[in-house]
Protein backbone atom coordinates (compact mmCIF):
# COMPACT_ATOMS: atom_id res chain seq x y z
CA UNK A 1 0.00 0.00 0.00
CA UNK A 2 1.29 3.69 -1.04
CA UNK A 3 0.40 6.65 1.01
CA UNK A 4 1.60 9.92 -0.54
CA UNK A 5 1.95 13.45 0.92
CA UNK A 6 3.64 16.49 -0.70
CA UNK A 7 6.70 15.72 0.47
CA UNK A 8 7.26 12.42 0.96
CA UNK A 9 5.95 8.88 0.56
CA UNK A 10 6.00 5.93 2.52
CA UNK A 11 4.98 1.98 1.44
CA UNK A 12 3.87 -0.69 3.38
CA UNK A 13 4.07 -4.36 2.27
CA UNK A 14 2.35 -7.15 3.52
CA UNK A 15 3.65 -9.92 2.82
CA UNK A 16 4.96 -13.47 5.22
CA UNK A 17 7.99 -14.37 3.42
CA UNK A 18 11.09 -12.13 4.01
CA UNK A 19 12.53 -12.47 0.79
CA UNK A 20 9.16 -11.32 -1.49
CA UNK A 21 9.25 -8.22 1.24
CA UNK A 22 12.92 -7.31 -0.09
CA UNK A 23 12.15 -7.80 -3.49
CA UNK A 24 8.61 -5.78 -2.85
CA UNK A 25 10.69 -3.21 -1.10
CA UNK A 26 13.23 -2.73 -3.66
CA UNK A 27 10.48 -3.02 -6.33
CA UNK A 28 8.43 0.20 -4.39
CA UNK A 29 12.13 2.20 -4.51
CA UNK A 30 12.75 2.03 -7.18
CA UNK A 31 9.17 2.77 -8.98
CA UNK A 32 8.91 6.05 -7.31
CA UNK A 33 12.49 7.51 -7.90
CA UNK A 34 12.47 10.44 -9.74
CA UNK A 35 9.31 11.56 -8.36
CA UNK A 36 9.40 14.80 -6.17
CA UNK A 37 9.32 13.17 -3.38
CA UNK A 38 12.01 13.82 -0.93
CA UNK A 39 11.60 11.06 1.25
CA UNK A 40 10.58 7.21 0.84
CA UNK A 41 9.84 5.38 3.26
CA UNK A 42 9.55 1.67 3.14
CA UNK A 43 7.62 -0.54 6.12
CA UNK A 44 7.50 -4.10 6.07
CA UNK A 45 4.23 -5.87 8.39
CA UNK A 46 2.61 -9.23 9.06
CA UNK A 47 -0.26 -10.07 7.45
CA UNK A 48 -1.20 -11.58 10.45
CA UNK A 49 -1.12 -8.33 12.72
CA UNK A 50 -3.29 -6.67 10.66
CA UNK A 51 -6.10 -9.45 10.74
CA UNK A 52 -5.95 -9.25 14.66
CA UNK A 53 -7.28 -5.74 14.08
CA UNK A 54 -10.30 -6.47 12.19
CA UNK A 55 -12.02 -8.83 14.56
CA UNK A 56 -15.01 -10.80 14.42
CA UNK A 57 -16.77 -8.64 11.44
CA UNK A 58 -13.78 -9.98 9.55
CA UNK A 59 -14.45 -13.92 10.52
CA UNK A 60 -18.05 -13.53 9.60
CA UNK A 61 -17.45 -12.21 6.27
CA UNK A 62 -15.10 -15.06 5.56
CA UNK A 63 -17.50 -17.78 6.80
CA UNK A 64 -20.18 -15.72 4.30
CA UNK A 65 -18.02 -15.64 1.65
CA UNK A 66 -17.50 -19.84 1.86
CA UNK A 67 -13.90 -19.29 1.95
CA UNK A 68 -12.21 -22.61 0.85
CA UNK A 69 -8.69 -21.56 0.43
CA UNK A 70 -6.01 -19.26 2.81
CA UNK A 71 -5.56 -17.25 -0.60
CA UNK A 72 -8.94 -16.30 0.25
CA UNK A 73 -8.69 -15.34 3.37
CA UNK A 74 -5.45 -13.48 2.81
CA UNK A 75 -7.07 -11.34 -0.24
CA UNK A 76 -10.47 -10.44 2.24
CA UNK A 77 -7.82 -8.48 4.42
CA UNK A 78 -7.68 -5.48 1.40
CA UNK A 79 -11.37 -4.44 1.87
CA UNK A 80 -10.55 -3.72 5.56
CA UNK A 81 -7.48 -1.76 5.06
CA UNK A 82 -9.73 1.24 6.46
CA UNK A 83 -9.70 -0.38 9.61
CA UNK A 84 -6.42 -1.48 9.62
CA UNK A 85 -4.51 1.44 8.65
CA UNK A 86 -4.15 4.50 11.07
CA UNK A 87 -7.05 7.00 10.34
CA UNK A 88 -3.84 9.73 9.63
CA UNK A 89 -4.04 7.47 6.52
CA UNK A 90 -7.09 8.88 3.89
CA UNK A 91 -6.09 7.25 0.59
CA UNK A 92 -3.52 4.19 -0.31
CA UNK A 93 -2.69 2.60 -3.45
CA UNK A 94 -3.04 -1.54 -2.85
CA UNK A 95 -0.90 -3.53 -5.29
CA UNK A 96 -0.53 -7.25 -5.36
CA UNK A 97 2.99 -8.92 -6.20
CA UNK A 98 2.67 -10.45 -9.18
CA UNK A 99 2.56 -7.28 -10.78
CA UNK A 100 5.23 -5.57 -13.61
CA UNK A 101 6.13 -2.12 -13.64
CA UNK A 102 9.00 -0.48 -15.49
CA UNK A 103 10.99 2.13 -16.27
CA UNK A 104 8.21 4.53 -17.52
CA UNK A 105 5.83 3.64 -14.86
CA UNK A 106 5.40 6.12 -12.30
CA UNK A 107 2.95 5.33 -9.08
CA UNK A 108 2.40 9.21 -8.39
CA UNK A 109 0.65 9.36 -12.14
CA UNK A 110 -1.26 6.42 -10.48
CA UNK A 111 -1.68 8.37 -7.38
CA UNK A 112 -2.75 11.39 -9.14
CA UNK A 113 -6.24 9.22 -10.51
CA UNK A 114 -7.35 10.58 -6.99
CA UNK A 115 -8.15 13.48 -8.26
CA UNK A 116 -10.49 12.08 -11.03
CA UNK A 117 -11.58 9.63 -8.41
CA UNK A 118 -13.18 12.52 -5.95
CA UNK A 119 -14.74 14.23 -8.17
CA UNK A 120 -18.16 12.06 -7.26
CA UNK A 121 -18.29 12.19 -3.68
CA UNK A 122 -19.91 8.65 -3.43
CA UNK A 123 -16.91 6.88 -4.77
CA UNK A 124 -14.52 5.21 -2.38
CA UNK A 125 -12.43 2.84 -4.78
CA UNK A 126 -10.38 2.75 -7.73
CA UNK A 127 -10.24 -0.44 -10.23
CA UNK A 128 -9.79 -1.28 -13.59
CA UNK A 129 -12.39 -4.10 -15.11
CA UNK A 130 -11.89 -7.74 -15.36
CA UNK A 131 -10.04 -8.16 -18.60
CA UNK A 132 -11.69 -11.88 -19.47
CA UNK A 133 -14.88 -13.29 -18.87
CA UNK A 134 -14.25 -14.90 -15.71
CA UNK A 135 -17.85 -14.02 -14.50
CA UNK A 136 -19.66 -15.32 -17.34
CA UNK A 137 -22.22 -17.70 -17.33
CA UNK A 138 -23.78 -19.53 -20.56
CA UNK A 139 -26.22 -16.94 -22.35
CA UNK A 140 -25.11 -13.63 -21.71
CA UNK A 141 -23.66 -12.95 -24.53
CA UNK A 142 -26.75 -14.09 -26.83
CA UNK A 143 -28.16 -11.46 -25.16
CA UNK A 144 -30.57 -12.64 -22.26
CA UNK A 145 -29.17 -11.73 -18.42
CA UNK A 146 -27.01 -8.83 -20.20
CA UNK A 147 -27.67 -6.77 -16.73
CA UNK A 148 -25.71 -9.89 -15.04
CA UNK A 149 -22.14 -9.70 -13.30
CA UNK A 150 -19.97 -11.73 -16.24
CA UNK A 151 -21.78 -10.21 -19.19
CA UNK A 152 -19.67 -8.09 -21.50
CA UNK A 153 -20.90 -4.77 -20.34
CA UNK A 154 -20.65 -5.66 -16.82
CA UNK A 155 -17.90 -7.77 -16.63
CA UNK A 156 -16.61 -7.11 -13.38
CA UNK A 157 -13.23 -5.80 -11.52
CA UNK A 158 -9.82 -7.00 -10.84
CA UNK A 159 -8.33 -6.68 -7.48
CA UNK A 160 -4.78 -6.68 -8.52
CA UNK A 161 -4.07 -2.98 -8.62
CA UNK A 162 -6.47 -0.79 -6.05
CA UNK A 163 -6.48 2.77 -5.59
CA UNK A 164 -8.72 3.21 -1.94
CA UNK A 165 -10.02 6.08 -0.06
CA UNK A 166 -10.05 5.26 2.91
CA UNK A 167 -10.93 8.49 4.25
CA UNK A 168 -14.75 7.89 2.69
CA UNK A 169 -14.83 4.54 3.64
CA UNK A 170 -14.46 5.31 7.33
CA UNK A 171 -17.43 7.44 6.76
CA UNK A 172 -19.08 5.48 4.32
CA UNK A 173 -22.23 3.13 5.93
CA UNK A 174 -22.98 2.34 2.33
CA UNK A 175 -19.69 0.33 2.10
CA UNK A 176 -18.82 -0.79 5.84
CA UNK A 177 -22.79 -2.27 5.31
CA UNK A 178 -21.65 -4.38 1.74
CA UNK A 179 -18.80 -5.80 4.23
CA UNK A 180 -21.15 -7.58 6.89
CA UNK A 181 -21.51 -10.79 6.95
CA UNK A 182 -25.43 -10.52 6.08
CA UNK A 183 -24.72 -8.17 3.05
CA UNK A 184 -21.52 -10.22 1.78
CA UNK A 185 -23.74 -13.97 2.27
CA UNK A 186 -26.92 -12.36 0.09
CA UNK A 187 -24.18 -11.36 -2.92
CA UNK A 188 -23.05 -14.51 -2.76
CA UNK A 189 -25.49 -16.44 -2.62
CA UNK A 190 -27.85 -15.36 -4.79
CA UNK A 191 -25.33 -13.99 -7.43
CA UNK A 192 -22.13 -16.02 -7.29
CA UNK A 193 -23.05 -19.54 -6.36
CA UNK A 194 -23.66 -22.12 -9.19
CA UNK A 195 -23.36 -19.05 -11.41
CA UNK A 196 -20.09 -17.68 -12.71
CA UNK A 197 -18.99 -20.24 -14.63
CA UNK A 198 -16.64 -18.91 -17.03
CA UNK A 199 -13.59 -20.73 -15.87
CA UNK A 200 -15.99 -24.27 -16.19
CA UNK A 201 -16.75 -24.75 -13.19
CA UNK A 202 -19.79 -23.89 -10.46
CA UNK A 203 -18.43 -21.27 -7.85
CA UNK A 204 -18.16 -22.67 -4.59
CA UNK A 205 -17.36 -19.51 -2.84
CA UNK A 206 -15.39 -16.34 -3.02
CA UNK A 207 -12.52 -18.26 -4.81
CA UNK A 208 -10.81 -14.85 -5.68
CA UNK A 209 -11.62 -12.91 -1.95
CA UNK A 210 -12.29 -8.99 -2.59
CA UNK A 211 -12.40 -9.04 -6.09
CA UNK A 212 -15.64 -11.28 -5.95
CA UNK A 213 -17.10 -8.52 -3.31
CA UNK A 214 -16.56 -5.85 -5.25
CA UNK A 215 -17.63 -7.13 -8.81
CA UNK A 216 -20.80 -8.37 -6.77
CA UNK A 217 -21.08 -4.50 -4.81
CA UNK A 218 -20.62 -2.63 -8.43
CA UNK A 219 -24.11 -3.96 -9.51
CA UNK A 220 -26.22 -2.56 -6.56
CA UNK A 221 -23.94 0.16 -6.40
CA UNK A 222 -21.97 1.37 -9.30
CA UNK A 223 -21.43 4.63 -7.84
CA UNK A 224 -19.41 3.70 -5.53
CA UNK A 225 -16.62 2.65 -8.01
CA UNK A 226 -14.26 4.34 -10.71
CA UNK A 227 -12.91 2.68 -13.51
CA UNK A 228 -9.24 3.13 -14.27
CA UNK A 229 -8.06 3.12 -17.28
CA UNK A 230 -6.59 -0.79 -18.41
CA UNK A 231 -3.23 0.53 -19.24
CA UNK A 232 -2.70 0.84 -15.66
CA UNK A 233 -3.55 -2.93 -14.77
CA UNK A 234 -3.12 -4.63 -18.18
CA UNK A 235 -4.06 -8.17 -16.84
CA UNK A 236 -2.09 -11.12 -19.09
CA UNK A 237 -4.10 -13.87 -18.36
CA UNK A 238 -6.45 -15.08 -20.94
CA UNK A 239 -7.56 -18.81 -19.72
CA UNK A 240 -11.20 -17.76 -19.23
CA UNK A 241 -11.86 -16.21 -22.54
CA UNK A 242 -10.34 -19.48 -24.11
CA UNK A 243 -12.80 -21.79 -22.42
CA UNK A 244 -15.66 -19.47 -23.53
CA UNK A 245 -14.80 -20.23 -27.06
CA UNK A 246 -14.18 -23.83 -26.48
CA UNK A 247 -17.72 -23.91 -25.05
CA UNK A 248 -19.50 -21.45 -28.10
CA UNK A 249 -20.58 -19.33 -24.97
CA UNK A 250 -19.81 -16.48 -27.39
CA UNK A 251 -18.60 -15.48 -30.94
CA UNK A 252 -15.49 -15.31 -31.25
CA UNK A 253 -15.19 -11.33 -31.62
CA UNK A 254 -17.33 -11.17 -28.38
CA UNK A 255 -14.98 -13.41 -26.27
CA UNK A 256 -12.06 -11.50 -27.18
CA UNK A 257 -14.20 -7.86 -26.39
CA UNK A 258 -13.29 -8.78 -22.63
CA UNK A 259 -9.38 -8.67 -22.93
CA UNK A 260 -9.35 -5.62 -25.49
CA UNK A 261 -7.46 -2.85 -24.18
CA UNK A 262 -6.22 -0.32 -27.30
CA UNK A 263 -4.96 2.29 -25.19
CA UNK A 264 -2.31 -0.17 -23.86
CA UNK A 265 -1.56 -2.85 -26.90
CA UNK A 266 -1.91 -0.28 -29.70
CA UNK A 267 -0.49 2.91 -28.43
CA UNK A 268 2.96 1.81 -28.35
CA UNK A 269 5.21 -0.57 -26.19
CA UNK A 270 5.54 2.57 -23.44
CA UNK A 271 1.92 2.69 -23.18
CA UNK A 272 1.14 0.04 -20.55
CA UNK A 273 2.01 0.90 -17.21
CA UNK A 274 1.29 -1.99 -14.95
CA UNK A 275 0.97 -5.59 -16.17
CA UNK A 276 -0.47 -8.23 -13.50
CA UNK A 277 0.60 -11.91 -14.36
CA UNK A 278 -2.28 -12.92 -13.15
CA UNK A 279 -2.57 -16.84 -13.30
CA UNK A 280 0.84 -17.36 -12.70
CA UNK A 281 2.16 -17.08 -16.06
CA UNK A 282 0.56 -19.97 -16.93
CA UNK A 283 -2.05 -18.66 -19.30
CA UNK A 284 -0.05 -15.23 -20.37
CA UNK A 285 2.75 -13.44 -20.07
CA UNK A 286 3.69 -9.63 -18.92
CA UNK A 287 6.47 -7.92 -20.61
CA UNK A 288 9.36 -8.43 -18.50
CA UNK A 289 10.37 -5.51 -16.18
CA UNK A 290 12.98 -3.45 -16.77
CA UNK A 291 13.30 -1.88 -13.52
Amino acid sequence: ALECHAENLSASVSVADQNLAQAARIVMVKSVRGSRHSTIEVLIYRLEDGIGHIGNAFQGTIDACKCEHSSCRAFLVKPFLYKILPTSVERVIVLDLDLHMYSHTSLRDLWDFFDELEVEPSVVLGLAHEQQPTYLEAGHCNGTNVTALGSPDLPGFNGGVQLQHLARMRLSDAYQSALGPTAVNRMVSTRLLGIARGGGFARQGCDLGDQDIYSLLALDSPGMFFALPCQWHRQACTHHEALVKKRKWCDKKTAEQYHACPAGDAAGPRAVQICHQNGGGQCGLCPPSDL
